[in-house]
């Protein structure tokens, strides 16, 4: 998906920004109201909803557990041959320089930074 430009767009901060840039919108809505869905069932019938996980797991492990087990080590295996190849190193990143920090945070730092100041 191509970004879009949002350099003229006056006011929101970074992160608004930048999921107006790069999100679609009419996928991300209805994700987002699917997965609510399964949220407010799940805390609203809790024991149904175990009850049907507990379905699905068991029909999962009675029809399919050699694949399972056979399809998860498969992708394992598949991973670490890509972890250990030449493919291994290659950067998925942007194509700027990674920035390092000068030094790890300390733990007052980040408590500084979490709490109110007076």
């Amino acid at each position: 998906m191509a970004r879009r430009d949002t350099a003229g767009r006056q006011g929101g901060n970074a992160v608004s920004n930048y999921i107006r840039a790069n999100t679609n919108p009419p996928v991300f809505i209805t994700w987002v109201v699917v997965i609510l869905v399964f949220l407010v069932a799940g805390a609203a019938f809790p024991n149904a909803a175990n009850g049907l996980a507990q379905q699905v797991l068991d029909f999962i492990t009675s029809n399919f557990g050699w694949f399972y087990i056979l399809a998860a080590t498969l992708f394992l295996f598949f991973v670490l041959a890509i972890m250990l190849s030449r493919y291994g190193r290659l950067r998925l990143g942007p194509d700027e320089p990674r920035t390092t920090p000068r030094t790890p945070p300390s733990p007052q730092a980040m408590l500084r930074k979490q709490l109110p100041r007076r």
